[in-house]
């Protein structure tokens, strides 16, 4: 099942609307900052966590606490790509109405697995748009410069 509730507003749509509470921001909610990768993560694990940990810091999403979160999407993808090659090297697929070999059986639960860990670090693309784009809540509105543009020119 889907999240539920409409899409937030950017800073922009708030102050159209006359909201004048500014919004909850990830540096409201935990400890910004790069959590510590896990010793036991192999080398694709470790690759894709440094891939992850970058990309979240980029967007102003990482978070201490995303530790745990990140660690079992890391070892998830090994996981994943550890049951891809087996489901290709000895199963193979079979027609429709067909149970499922067990390979490409696990190799789905892995998928569906990877795929709810993914959402949760907003990695997905209808995850992104539930989270706050950095960039808009950063820029400036124009019409509220202009205003104050004209209130320093008048004052």
């Amino acid at each position: 099942m889907g999240a539920r509730g409409p899409l937030p507003l950017t800073a922009h749509e708030r102050r159209l609307r006359g909201e004048a509470a500014p919004a909850r921001t990830m540096a409201d909610v935990g400890r910004p900052g790069r959590p510590t990768m896990p010793r036991n993560l192999g080398p694709d694990g470790r690759a894709e966590w440094r891939r992850v940990t970058r990309m979240l810091a980029d967007r102003g999403l990482l978070d201490q606490a995303d530790r745990a979160v990140i660690t079992a999407y890391c070892r998830t993808w090994e996981r994943w790509l550890e049951l891809d090659g087996l489901a290709r090297e000895y199963a193979e697929p079979t027609p429709a109405g067909r149970a499922l070999s067990p390979e490409w059986r696990a190799l789905r639960e892995c998928t569906q697995q990877l795929l709810n860990l993914a959402a949760q670090l907003g990695m997905t693309p209808a995850s992104r748009l539930r989270l706050p784009a950095p960039s808009q809540e950063q820029q400036a509105d124009p019409i509220v410069e202009l205003i104050r543009r004209a209130d320093r020119s008048a004052g």
